[in-house]
């Protein structure tokens, strides 16, 4: 399970997020929605590890947990659906070795 605990995070004096608290059980997934601004690439970095919150904490009961990020613009094909892209993400590095090394 991941959970988050009063999530805070400011840049300069603009508050972003503000007591952001959810948990997310074991092989649930969710999106963000919501409009420009409001803090969900800042939300995913954070959980991501790439940031780090003013205050508040990030838990998770599961010691490798792994969090998908595709930022905007980044690594996704346009002729891809949704669905292939995060199952394509959701691969882990060993299934890929082995599906590589079969197709050689």
């Amino acid at each position: 399970m991941l959970t988050t605990h009063h999530i805070h995070k400011t840049y300069r004096i603009q508050p972003i997020l503000h007591d952001i608290s959810f948990s997310v059980s074991n092989h649930e997934r969710i999106g963000l929605i919501g409009p420009n601004g409001c803090g969900k690439t800042t939300l995913m970095r954070i959980l991501a590890g790439i940031e780090q919150p003013d205050s508040g904490t990030v838990a998770s009961t599961r010691p490798n947990l792994r969090i998908g990020y595709l930022a905007q613009g980044m690594g996704f094909d346009p002729e891809q659906t949704l669905q292939a892209t995060l199952k394509l993400n959701s691969v882990s590095q060993a299934e890929l070795a082995t599906e590589i090394t079969s197709l050689a």
